[in-house]
């Protein structure tokens, strides 16, 4: 037996070390003692049951490089589950001051009948030929109940095509939550598994960043709307910008006034950037400072959301990125970003920058698909000298291809990121997030 090569030891206090396993996800708590014998391959046989079923100890001739080749291809091939973001229109009626589609004043372009239909079937296609089991629709925009004609025509073909195939249907409306009426509901209950809707905080704050191109916040309507969905059993995901445990705090407390403790209603909570969508692809020291800030105020924020009697509601966020191994769905095969004019994209980032299009749908739902797709599809880290060796590689996949484009002008080349600084804050901050009574000191 040996050591596992995927082994990460982290100092915690006083002869406490976190044992962490990239490959399997595994963690244990060792003492010195245990350390040194899997520094030295003398694990005592008492410990070795323990070691060797959370893949921390191996057998000698174990190639732990085929295990994440085979757990790599497996995730990026493996095409059961079918995931479409359709952006029906780029149009919105709000001007949120972070927008990186610039609030629909770059782009404003909205699918007509033809296009629509076009998109319907070359998702049918895909979902025929993959032998999809399940169908992910996501809904984005843009506002995408700008364009409700597109909406009603995609939910209802990929519904179509889920009875006939037997495969699950579940779509997602992300909205900004001021177009929603009983009508429409009513028209895509049968189609809804959930409907995202974005608030910034408190109303006074949400009001601040959240409004209308015509001028005024957007924060009762909103609340109207949450409150309609709930009421037609529809579930409802409110995504909370949090910028800190203030705004939220104000938010929780009006929400519980309202009587949203509601199980059909979830809370996910994260943060917005205060750069460009240019600076997120190209400079890796604004997006470490983020990370950090979101690391370090997960324990606040948490607590806040238990203080209000919200813990039943909150989606966690998963800190430790756990069995990654993709870098990203958009190295997936069998996830498509499909834009108004029918340019298909794998990252809804790049959506509208045509030099990261990888082939547009035609008439009767056909694609040629072009070089960038297949460098994409083709791409594997432990073809990269840096990750092939590199503990990390089952927590980053190899880091974001377009980072690696944009910094070394190829998709076939690693992006190391902030992986290398934030691993093992990663992995405290879900042992303080999983376990607080044991963990909810670790510095």
């Amino acid at each position: 037996m040996k050591p596992s090569f995927y082994n990460m030891v982290i100092p915690v206090e006083k002869n406490k070390f976190i044992l962490y396993n990239t490959l399997q996800d595994t963690i244990l708590l060792i003492d010195d003692e245990l350390k040194e014998a899997l520094e030295s391959n003398t694990v005592p046989k008492e410990y070795t049951p323990v070691l060797k079923k959370a893949g921390m100890l191996i057998h000698d001739d174990t190639r732990e490089d085929l295990i994440y080749q085979f757990m790599y291809y497996s995730r990026k091939y493996g095409a059961s589950n079918t995931y479409f973001i359709v952006l029906p229109t780029y149009a919105c009626n709000l001007a949120c001051p972070y927008c990186y589609e610039k609030a629909g004043t770059v782009l404003s372009h909205s699918m007509d009948a033809e296009t629509a239909e076009s998109a319907s079937l070359f998702m049918k296609t895909v979902v025929k030929e993959n032998r999809s089991s399940s169908i992910l629709l996501k809904l984005y925009g843009g506002e995408p109940l700008l364009n409700s004609e597109a909406v009603f025509t995609i939910c209802d073909a990929l519904s179509e095509c889920a009875q006939k195939s037997g495969a699950g249907f579940y779509s997602v409306l992300q909205t900004n939550g001021t177009l929603i009426t009983e009508d429409i509901i009513d028209r895509l209950a049968a189609h809804l598994w959930t409907v995202e809707i974005t608030l910034e905080g408190d109303k006074e704050y949400h009001n601040t960043i959240r409004v209308y191109k015509k001028g005024g916040g957007t924060y009762e309507d909103i609340m109207n709307a949450v409150q309609l969905l709930l009421t037609k059993n529809i579930h409802t995901a409110l995504r909370i910008n949090a910028s800190d445990s203030h705004h939220l705090d104000v938010l929780l407390k009006d929400l519980k006034e309202r009587g949203f403790q509601d199980k059909r209603l979830s809370l996910y909570i994260t943060q917005t950037s205060d750069f460009g969508l240019n600076q997120f692809f190209t400079d890796d020291v604004l997006c470490l400072r983020d990370e950090k800030k979101s690391i370090a105020l997960i324990p606040e924020l948490r607590d806040v959301v238990e203080k209000n009697g919200f813990r039943q509601n909150l989606t966690t966020y998963d800190s430790l990125q756990r069995k990654k191994v993709l870098p990203c769905n958009s190295e997936k095969r069998g996830m498509y970003v499909i834009d108004p004019y029918n340019d298909v994209y794998l990252c809804f980032f790049t959506a509208g920058q045509k030099e990261f299009s990888c082939g547009t749908i035609g008439r009767g739902g056909t694609i040629l698909w072009n070089p960038y797709f297949y460098e994409v599809m083709s791409r594997n880290p432990l073809e990269f000298a840096e990750c092939r060796h590199c503990v990390l590689l089952p927590m980053c996949g190899g880091g974001c291809h377009i980072r690696a484009y944009n910094q070394k002008g190829t998709y076939l080349a690693s992006h190391c990121g902030n992986i290398k600084e934030l691993a093992e804050e990663r992995i405290k901050s879900y042992l303080r997030q999983k376990y607080p009574e044991r963990f909810g000191g670790l510095k």
